[in-house]
């Protein structure tokens, strides 16, 4: 099954309208744990600052994505110009 995270990024306004039918949005958020009465709207949290909510141990502070291209803009640059030579040198090579 698809989650809701994939349909987003299929059409973002498609899920908008899907969530505010009905208030799913917010039925959705409604859980039957009690609440602890804490929160970081004014403060940080207590402990190590991390909040890992229901990834937990799969989340990962950084990427190798963002630690080599995103951080270093000259390096993205510079491997999508690659990319580009490459497909203009493939299609010259095949032909089209």
């Amino acid at each position: 099954m698809i989650g809701r995270s994939a349909y987003q990024k299929l059409s973002p306004s498609l899920v908008d309208w899907y969530m505010r039918q009905g208030g799913r949005a917010f039925n959705q958020q409604r859980t039957d744990r009690p609440d602890d009465g804490r929160d970081n709207l004014f403060a940080p949290m207590d402990g190590t600052g991390s909040a890992p909510g229901e990834f937990g141990c799969k989340s990962r502070s950084s990427s190798p994505y963002t630690r080599h291209l995103e951080l270093h803009p000259n390096c993205k640059r510079l491997l999508n110009a690659a990319a580009l030579a490459s497909v203009l040198a493939l299609v010259r090579w095949v032909g089209w």
